[in-house]
């Protein structure tokens, strides 16, 4: 393995198995490499996508007398609040133990509900985030065999993926209301 960069049509691709000994080969190879760098952008996007859904659907499904209260106070007292003053404190605070009976059923109810929505939405990301970070260090591999058109393949991947998905992401961004690219 050389520590310089070169250029030549047989180069092994993360498995010896995976070797490319003419000219076919390798530019198939050097496609792959591309074709998974973009889907690599691809990934990123679906992971911001739930990020946003999981988002929209934690605001969605809040309990309705704390953002009342919350709406009660004025913006320039928001800064100022602090864990005990808040009114999220009036309703789950610190030790329900506190609190009458009837108080204390509604910090249970309210805040401390395991929404399994949510932690399925978590969940969702932790497997594509682990897969993301899988192929990134994947492809971090084959751009260190130092053939430079399996480097150029890698950033022209990139670079593709983050134009295209990158637009997606600004048209969505423009046209806030339509979830036509997420899934």
């Amino acid at each position: 393995m050389a520590n310089y960069f070169y250029t030549s049509w047989d180069a092994v691709i993360l498995f010896r198995e995976w070797q490319t000994q003419n000219s076919t080969h390798y530019v198939l190879s050097c496609l792959a490499v591309a074709v998974i760098a973009f889907l690599l952008e691809g990934l990123k996007l679906l992971r911001q996508c739930i990020l946003k859904r999981s988002r929209r659907y934690r605001i969605h499904t809040r309990d309705p007398s704390i953002d009342s209260d919350m709406k009660k106070l004025p913006d320039a007292d928001m800064s100022k609040l602090t864990v005990d003053s808040s009114p999220l404190a009036q309703h789950c605070p610190s030790s329900p133990n506190r609190l009458p009976q009837r108080r204390r059923r509604r910090c249970k109810t309210s805040c401390h509900r395991l929404n399994w929505r949510l932690v399925g939405h978590h969940l969702l990301q932790s497997i594509i985030y682990m897969l993301q970070t899988t192929i990134s260090y994947c492809l971090m591999l084959v751009f260190m065999s130092f053939n430079i058109g399996l480097c150029v393949s890698i950033v022209v991947g990139f670079g593709v993926g983050y134009c295209l998905f990158g637009l997606i992401q600004e048209v969505k961004n423009i046209d806030s209301d339509s979830d036509s690219h997420c899934p």
